[in-house]
C-alpha cells in the first residue's frame, strides 16, 4: 500500500473512530428493550462477507441442498468473525471468544463433511478415519481435523477446569479455517 493512501486511510479512520465513539457514548450500553432507529446503527461495509452463493459454488461434491446452503451460510458468519479480527481492535477476553466460536463453526462444518461423506451413524474421529482410509483426506488434513475436532470438544464451560483466559490465539483461528479449507478441497477433488 502507497504511504500516501495509508495516511489518508488513517486519517479517515481517526475520524470514524471518534464519530462512532461520541455516538456510542451518548446511546450506552443496549439493553433488551431499547429500540435503536436503523439511521443510528452502523452500516457494515458491504462487500467484505461473500454471498452464500460463493460458498455453495465451492461445495461441487455436495449433492444435499441443505447441508449445501447451511454450511454456506456458517462460513459467511466465518467471514463476519475474520473482519472482527481484522478491521477492528477487539483485544483480549472477547477476541479469544470470537476465535474459540471460529473453532465452533468450523468444527460443526468439519462434523457435517464428515456426516455427508463418510457416515452420519460414525462418531466424528471414526468416522475421518474412514475418510483417511478411503483416501478421501490426506493425512495432513487428517491430523488437523482431529486437532479442529479436540479443540472443539474441550470448549463446554461447565465441563472446564481452568479459566478460558489466554487459551485462544489468532493463530488457533487460522488453523481451524485451514482444516476446514483443506478438507473441503481434498473431498471435492475426490468425490466421484
Amino acid at each position: 500500500m502507497e504511504e500516501s493512501i495509508k495516511q489518508e486511510l488513517i486519517a479517515k479512520m481517526k475520524s470514524i473512530n471518534t464519530l462512532l465513539q461520541e455516538v456510542n457514548d451518548v446511546l450506552g450500553c443496549d439493553e433488551p428493550e431499547l429500540k435503536i432507529p436503523s439511521e443510528l446503527k452502523l452500516r457494515f461495509p458491504r462487500g467484505y462477507i461473500r454471498p452464500a452463493s460463493t460458498f455453495r459454488s465451492r461445495l461441487t461434491c455436495m449433492k444435499d441442498l441443505t447441508h449445501k446452503y447451511n454450511i454456506s451460510y456458517q462460513l459467511m458468519l466465518s467471514d463476519l468473525f475474520t473482519w472482527l479480527l481484522n478491521r477492528t481492535d477487539i483485544a483480549l477476553t472477547i477476541r479469544e471468544m470470537i476465535i474459540k466460536y471460529e473453532i465452533v463453526l468450523m468444527a460443526s462444518v468439519a462434523e457435517t463433511l464428515k456426516d455427508v461423506f463418510a457416515s452420519e451413524r460414525l462418531s466424528f474421529p471414526k468416522g475421518l478415519l474412514r475418510l483417511l482410509s478411503s483416501k478421501k483426506i490426506s493425512p495432513n488434513t487428517f491430523s488437523e481435523a482431529n486437532w479442529l475436532w479436540n479443540t472443539r470438544v474441550a470448549i463446554h464451560p461447565f465441563e472446564l477446569n481452568q479459566i478460558e483466559h489466554k487459551k485462544y490465539d489468532d493463530a488457533q483461528f487460522d488453523r481451524a479455517v485451514f482444516a476446514v479449507r483443506n478438507m473441503l478441497k481434498e473431498l471435492n477433488t475426490t468425490c466421484p
